[in-house]
């Protein structure tokens, strides 16, 4: 089964063609949710943005947990405009 499949089935009678963009959406961001988690994990949290190794590092917080962080709120945002609660996700 599809993650649309899936998410078409969660809204039950809820679901109407209209809701398909946001459907595409929520997809999409998914997919962006789960680069961002590979980003993090192989870069970490915290990033050393000094390129001259004879300087002490200097560490910020990776652009991959800004668009993890983002994209998470999109979701969250997308799933309350299809009018799923966060009990109804869990499933």
């Amino acid at each position: 089964m599809t993650l649309k499949t899936k998410i078409i089935k969660l809204l039950g009678t809820q679901y109407k063609p209209s809701d398909e963009p946001l459907i595409d959406e929520l997809i999409y961001n998914f997919k962006i949710l789960k680069k961002a988690k590979v980003g993090i994990e192989a870069k970490g949290l915290m990033i050393n943005t000094v390129r001259d190794p004879e300087r002490d590092p200097y560490y910020q917080r990776s652009p991959y947990f800004a668009i993890y962080d983002a994209t998470l709120k999109n979701i969250n945002t997308l799933y309350s405009k299809l009018n799923v609660s966060p009990l109804e996700r869990r499933n």
